[in-house]
């Protein structure tokens, strides 16, 4: 009340009965509003919108395993095919295109 009237500030009151401003200024608001609500607004966090991305369904879950899966057979047959392509230009043209793991740098 002493706040309403305009005789002293959060921090003054905060001082003079020892409290934090901040609950000083929260009294304020419920005594002119009313009761504050039982729900809290949510924070923003790193973790926020993640639960949208966790309600796929399971036909979502079993296209995307099936997409996934038709992709991976696409990349080991490219696998296959690179690893005949390189065994011809060995066989056939004496190429070794395959890297060396144990090659160095020339020394400059």
């Amino acid at each position: 009340m002493e706040y309403l009237k305009g005789d002293k500030s959060y921090a003054m009151l905060g001082r003079q009965y020892k409290i934090n401003p901040g609950i000083v200024s929260r009294w304020v608001r419920i005594a002119r509003q009313g009761r504050p609500s039982k729900a809290k607004p949510q924070k923003i966090t790193k973790f926020t919108g993640m639960k949208e991305g966790l309600n796929k369904t399971l036909e979502e879950l079993q296209q995307e395993n099936q997409a996934l899966k038709k992709r991976l057979e696409d990349e080991q047959l490219k696998n296959l095919i690179l690893e005949k392509v390189l065994e011809i230009g060995k066989r056939d043209y004496n190429i070794d295109l395959k890297k060396k793991y144990e090659a160095k740098r020339p020394l400059k």
